[in-house]
């Protein structure tokens, strides 16, 4: 059994390896600090309406499309 978890941690770390040497990583990363940053610019917005006494009926950004492999 501990055989196959380091096959799989072996073929995972092999995985993420490749990945890097192609860039898409860090594009992944890249991508979800975007997403993060609409996030946080949505609530800022929503939070200076709130203190304002304004109704907020922005709706939730929308999540990323995934990628087509």
């Amino acid at each position: 059994m501990f055989t196959r978890i380091r096959d799989y941690q072996d073929q995972r770390k092999k995985r993420f390896a490749e990945a890097e040497a192609r860039g898409e990583a860090r594009g992944e990363a890249r991508g979800r600090a975007e997403v993060y940053q609409d996030i946080a610019e949505w609530n800022a917005r929503r939070l200076a309406a709130e203190a304002r006494n304004e109704p907020f009926t922005e709706p939730f950004p929308s999540p990323p499309e995934p990628p087509s492999h």
